[in-house]
């Protein structure tokens, strides 16, 4: 039996097991098999691991310090198959990054000079760069400062367009047509942060605010929703010339947030509600990716998105409603190009220690497990 350092470290809405990567193997093979061993990967209670048989606490981060760009960091997120062995990269966690300083301050990854002010983290999941900031301006060594234990964070995501594909638009159009199961439907493919699928609620049959049990619960929609996931790859990769697999794409269906519910924000804001239909299980709360990757649609006219509430001027604020609360993106513009993303989280760290793996890893970097 392995043991093998790691932290348990709440991050926004979601919660992963962070890994410094000088103790995971070299060899991708014995990597996966190992994050599979600790997260209880391929039973979808993962009762023998650490995972917690739901889509946000199936994610594991690895990170190490800094290589290109003038990263301090380097971050990986890795998503965890629930009922299956599949380790799906490629996608980043927007809100398991305001964990990634924490966790390296208190790995010894982080230079002194770099333990006070903004942390630059290069994102391997999509080749981006993400600064991190403590809004109470205290050093990262430092414990939390509010309630409950947590620390709260600024997040900027910079240049967030083309993050999967290379492009905002992969298809080249605000709107296009897939035929599912004999029916044309229509959604907008965004490339920010990640890639997505917007599709109207009532494209789908429903009003949009349904609870995520019940969208679960839903098995026609649930088979109409992966058969558009995989026509929408199909197009996209016949389109590039990729080969990406059909879980590379998130689904979102989105509503106009209903008059007895909605947010009285400021000029210069727009609100929506979303619900993100993973294969596994609905999202109980929004993505950080997927926030950025709304946001961003609202500045593309013609968009599913742009339809509900359109971006306008150089910083604008999108409050998206999800089964647990609401999310407040700030999107930035220079004239039409879209430089940053912003998000507020607060993160915690729940754990610090050892995992123990059962199964035998021969090498973590050229070190015994």
């Amino acid at each position: 039996m392995n043991t093998i350092a790691c932290s348990i470290i709440r991050g926004g809405s979601s919660k992963g097991i962070f890994f410094d990567e000088r103790h995971l193997p070299a060899d991708v093979g014995q990597r996966d098999r190992l994050l599979l061993s600790v997260m209880g990967s391929p039973d979808p209670r993962q009762v023998d691991g650490l995972g917690g048989g739901d889509p946000l606490t199936s994610k594991v981060a690895i990170i190490a310090p800094g290589q290109v760009g003038g990263a301090d960091l380097e971050y990986e997120s890795v998503e965890i198959g629930l009922g299956s062995d599949v380790v799906n990269r490629g996608i980043m966690c927007g809100n398991l990054a305001s964990g990634v300083a924490l966790f390296a301050s208190r790995a010894g990854m982080l230079p002194a000079q770099s333990l006070q002010g903004d942390i630059r983290i290069h994102c391997r999941s999509n080749g981006k760069f993400i600064v991190a900031r403590r809004l109470d301006g205290r050093p990262w060594t430092d414990g939390a400062q509010t309630a409950g234990g947590a620390t709260d964070i600024a997040l900027r995501f910079e240049d967030p367009a083309g993050a999967v594909t290379g492009r905002l638009l992969p298809l080249g159009q605000a709107l296009s047509q897939f035929t599912v199961d004999g029916a044309v439907m229509t959604a907008s493919v965004t490339d920010a942060g990640t890639l997505y699928a917007f599709i109207h609620a009532q494209d789908l049959g429903c009003q949009g605010d349904e609870a995520p049990g019940a969208l679960d619960a839903n098995n026609p929609l649930r088979e109409r929703v992966e058969s558009l996931r995989r026509e929408v790859m199909s197009q996209v990769n016949a389109t590039l010339g990729t080969a990406f697999a059909p879980r590379r794409l998130k689904v979102a269906m989105v509503s106009a947030t209903r008059r007895d519910e909605q947010d009285r924000g400021a000029e210069g804001e727009g609100t929506l509600t979303v619900r993100i239909l993973n294969p596994a299980k609905v999202h109980k709360a929004c993505a950080v990716s997927g926030g950025i990757c709304l946001a961003a649609a609202a500045a593309v006219p013609g968009s599913v998105i742009h339809t509900l509430a359109r971006a306008t001027g150089p910083s604008w604020v999108l409050r998206i409603r999800h089964p647990t609360g609401v999310l407040p993106v700030t999107l930035h513009r220079e004239g039409e190009r879209l430089t940053a993303c912003e998000v507020r989280r607060s993160a915690r760290v729940l754990m610090q220690g050892t995992a123990t793996v059962g199964l035998a890893v021969p090498s973590l970097h050229g070190q015994a497990a």
